[in-house]
């Protein structure tokens, strides 16, 4: 997990490649993990697995957002943190899904 300040090229202000990586990682991630749940909602299903996806995908937004919060200002900056908030609503999408799911 990162660390401490992040490093800026002092010329372009770019985000410290580690972040972005991290960022990148981790949308991933979430991005799978909602798609996992997307599937358990289609079909359905309300168990201990679908509430455990969710709370996996809740940590990985908030990991997510708190790497966002640390990136500069910037209009691909500002990109990354929309894409983040667009995924933290999906969740709550399916979350409310889960919950309305027919009991199986």
């Amino acid at each position: 997990m990162l660390g401490g300040p992040i490093r800026h090229d002092p010329v372009t202000s770019a985000p410290d490649p580690d972040l972005t990586g991290e960022i990148a990682r981790t949308e991933r991630a979430l991005q799978d993990a909602l798609n996992d749940l997307r599937v358990r909602v289609s079909l359905g299903k309300r168990d201990q697995a679908s509430h455990e996806l969710i709370r996996r995908c809740r940590d990985l937004c908030e990991l997510l957002r708190d790497f966002c919060a640390r990136l500069p200002a910037g209009d691909d900056e500002d990109a990354t943190r929309s894409a983040a908030e667009y995924l933290a609503a999906h969740l709550v999408i399916l979350e409310r899904e889960v919950e309305q799911a027919p009991l199986h």
